[in-house]
């Protein structure tokens, strides 16, 4: 079904900017669905092209977090509220990972991811939860896991959407 993949291949795949959609539990394995659709196409995950120094998105794309146990994810909602003109204060909650998948695949919530952090073995993605509804409301969120590999997939590279 993919064309083309990779394995670890952070930092030459990036997620910035990018939506999931979908999120499957596959035995030990999670696939993370990446694909917003509007009047200029699809849109997945980023990869870097080093012989040009740019970043070209790809079509609809996975990744499959191997060996990811849902015991060791941890969610945080991470949400502002203004207590006076100048006074914010944040709370933060847990959110469980079934909770979280549920939601965006029945396409309550998008996951924008924003920033994202590896070392060996562990990810951190910090992003906005965006409500499907409710274009103007989102929330932050950040999402830590730990896993053997990420296995990239995806089928194009759009080179008419680059950075």
């Amino acid at each position: 079904m993919w064309k083309e993949s990779g394995i670890n291949r952070y930092p030459e795949v990036s997620l910035h900017d990018c939506m999931i959609t979908n999120i499957e539990k596959s035995g030990d394995d999670i696939a993370v669905d990446f694909g917003i659709y509007d009047s200029y196409g699809t849109y997945g995950f980023w990869i870097k092209d080093i012989d040009a120094g740019l970043c070209y998105r790809t079509g609809v794309s996975r990744i499959v977090i191997k060996e990811c146990d849902l015991d060791y994810i941890s969610i945080k909602e991470i949400r502002t509220q203004q207590l006076s003109e100048e006074l914010f204060f944040d709370s933060v909650c847990d959110i469980e990972p079934e909770f979280f998948m549920k939601k965006i695949n029945k396409r309550k919530w998008t996951f924008e991811v924003v920033e994202e952090f590896y070392s060996t073995g562990r990810a951190l993605y910090i992003g906005r939860i965006h409500y499907k509804k409710r274009k103007k409301e989102s929330f932050w969120c950040c999402v830590k896991l730990q896993f053997k590999e990420l296995l990239y997939l995806w089928n194009e590279i759009r080179y008419d959407c680059h950075r």
